[in-house]
């Protein structure tokens, strides 16, 4: 079924904005030892959940049956990116609840702005699946690579292991 196949395909678009966040960018400065690990493991615990997000919509998006009508499969789609925003909103609470030093708050504040307009376009597109518009399963993967997270400083990269 074509729908099932692009939609396999949204699924490695999402999956390839975590690189975004993992990329490599400059080196840190200010702030001590102990709040850069304290942020290194706020930001470990968002990429945890986003990732989860990730495993959770493909594994949702694999369990469509080949004989499902086409809002059986919108519906499917629908629930699990609506469960994917919600998955980088509870991520994001991670990074919100976060005090960033001074030479990563650049970095905080973009990443939060990015993946907050992420969710948002996520659940937009949920609702507009449910409506039964396919064509949002071709413009999402477009929309979400077309939102700017910032790269994440080199440093603050090697001590956040679970965004790589």
């Amino acid at each position: 079924m074509p729908l099932i196949r692009r939609t396999l395909v949204l699924v490695s678009l999402l999956a390839a904005t975590a690189i975004v966040l993992a990329a490599c960018g400059g080196g840190g400065g200010g702030g001590s030892s102990a709040a850069k690990a304290n942020y290194a493991d706020a930001l470990n615990r968002f990429c945890t959940s986003f990732k989860g997000g990730v495993a959770k919509v493909q594994a949702a998006t694999s369990r469509i049956p080949r004989h499902a009508t086409r809002q059986q499969a919108l519906g499917t789609f629908a629930s699990a990116i609506d469960d994917y925003a919600k998955a980088i909103r509870q991520g994001l609470k991670q990074l919100d609840d976060a005090t960033p030093p001074s030479d990563y708050r650049s970095f905080n504040d973009g990443t939060v702005k990015g993946f907050t307009a992420a969710a948002g376009r996520l659940q937009q597109d949920a609702a507009k699946a449910r409506d039964g518009n396919v064509q949002v399963l071709s413009s999402i993967g477009q929309e979400l690579n077309g939102i700017a997270v910032p790269d994440t400083p080199k440093d603050l990269a090697t001590a956040a292991s679970a965004c790589s």
